[in-house]
């Protein structure tokens, strides 16, 4: 997490209008839709998102063995976008899919550099921190808290934190924020 910065909404748009790999764009909408750890998103198989008639789940379930110093499983409701990249991908996937396969096939740190090739293409400047896979859980912090009109209780259930002070690492005080609102408040 330490030095992970989240994706601004321009960032984002601009990743993924790049992304043409729909694995690679799941993995991210994924992240950003449910603020799941990437070990939790890479331990999630199709079984986990789908119906037994093929549809995607209305919500996911990641077990408690993947879940960091958690002895419940989580269950996260899926935004549309989130469903829809399941969907995407399912329809993009050549091979027939076996319930056990895991959504995503690969290990933490194929994932990083997947986040990174494509933050690249996007043009995505690291000047204001790093971009890696803790981003996506940081930009779902960031989106939760503006949703829940900044309430840091609605966002810690939210993230699922035990401690309101994990909670508070994730959302990054802008400096250059506060700055402007001292040189304009009237």
């Amino acid at each position: 997490m330490k030095g992970c910065i989240h994706i601004t909404n321009d960032q984002l748009d601009r990743l993924l209008t790049v992304i043409d790999f729909q694995r690679d764009k799941c993995l991210v909408v994924l992240g950003i839709r449910t603020g799941f750890r990437i070990s939790e998103l890479l331990s999630l198989r199709f079984i986990d998102v789908l119906n037994p008639d093929g549809t995607v789940k209305d919500s996911i379930e990641v077990k408690a063995s993947n879940c960091k110093g958690k002895r419940e499983s989580q269950r996260v409701p899926l935004h549309i976008d989130a469903k829809d990249a399941i969907m995407q991908y399912i329809l993009a996937t050549e091979t027939p899919i076996c319930g056990n396969e895991k959504l995503f096939p690969f290990k933490r740190g194929n994932a990083h550099k997947i986040i990174k090739k494509w933050t690249r293409l996007a043009g995505i400047d690291e000047s204001r921190g790093r971009i890696g896979t803790h981003s996506l859980r940081k930009t779902f912090a960031k989106r939760i808290h503006e949703a829940m009109g900044s309430d840091i209780m609605k966002t810690q259930i939210a993230m699922r934190h035990k401690n309101i002070d994990s909670t508070l690492k994730y959302l990054n005080v802008d400096h250059e924020e506060i700055e402007q609102a001292i040189r304009n408040v009237k």
